[in-house]
């Protein structure tokens, strides 16, 4: 379930050394966005309007699920009829909207729990909003997987040894270093090489980076922001997944998988003093809309 701010738009919118030894963990800013008055006089049981994408590019049932709206303060409460992991509705509620719905009070579980009664098709027994746990403190087999890394240019790249799908490597990343990998020129490419052939644990075929397509389009873009000034595609790379990685073969080449394939993957810690950590969700992202 998400929340948008003003009127609803569902048009689309975030090597000198080697150290096998665990890095401090960034903190990531779960800042929250303003809201501003509440009308429920109507509910929108309309399905989103599409008309101006790439249908040529789009799975159709990821994009156009049913859904439900309701207007309170401000922000458009949209429920959505689709069925996803609490990671991939994260993603999909910030490249469709603008995030998965805080509850900020008493008024605001009221109107959700208006939305949840006016719904038009038969719901799960639970539904996801933005609440969730940090790694921080959660089990010692997730908080300390083995790992390997290497320093370059300032940053240190780390390849952890625990597969999670493409969004769960997203979050633990920005929750213990500060993003997945992005690759700005061959140095770096060549310094991840240099990593992964040092690897001293067996490795998925692939392995996750920060590279990400646009769900309405075929572009591709880097999760940290990093413009996309080159690239190493394999020869036979299809656009079915928006989920990007590289292969664990050296040298390495870039290729799409299932975002739900269970990999290794690649986080990035660079200079933290003095920065803010701005995130990067999407390549088109412009308007205040969340679900």
């Amino acid at each position: 379930m998400s929340s948008s701010h003003g009127r609803l738009d569902h048009s689309q919118k975030d090597h000198s050394q080697m150290d096998h030894s665990q890095k401090d963990h960034s903190q990531m800013d779960h800042s929250q966005k303003d809201h501003g008055q509440k009308d429920h006089s109507q509910m929108d049981h309309s399905q989103m309007d599409h008309s101006q994408m790439d249908h040529s590019q789009i799975d159709h049932k990821l994009v156009s699920p049913p859904s439900v709206s309701i207007v309170e303060k401000g922000r458009n409460l949209t429920l959505v009829g689709k069925r996803l992991s609490w990671s991939d509705a994260l993603l999909y509620c910030r490249d469709f909207h603008w995030d998965l719905l805080s509850l900020r009070g008493p008024e605001d579980q009221e109107t959700m729990d208006e939305l949840v009664a006016g719904a038009p098709f038969p719901l799960t027994g639970h539904l996801w909003v933005g609440l969730r746990r940090s790694h921080r403190g959660s089990e010692q087999e997730l908080v300390s997987p083995p790992s390997i890394s290497i320093v370059e240019k300032g940053r240190n790249l780390t390849l952890v040894g625990k597969r999670l799908s493409w969004s769960d490597a997203l979050l633990y990343c920005r929750d213990f270093h500060w993003d997945l990998l992005s690759l700005r020129g061959p140095e770096d490419q060549e310094t991840m090489d240099e990593l992964v052939a040092g690897a001293p644990f067996p490795l998925t075929g692939h392995l996750w980076v920060g590279l990400r397509r646009s769900i309405l389009g075929t572009s591709w873009y880097w999760m940290s922001g990093d413009p996309m000034d080159f690239t190493r595609w394999e020869q036979a790379s299809h656009q079915s997944s928006p989920c990007g990685g590289v292969s664990s073969m050296v040298p390495s080449t870039w290729g799409q998988r299932s975002c739900e394939d269970h990999l290794h993957f690649i986080c990035s810690t660079g200079p933290t003093e003095g920065v803010n950590k701005v995130h990067f969700y999407s390549s088109t992202r412009e308007k205040q809309t969340s679900c």
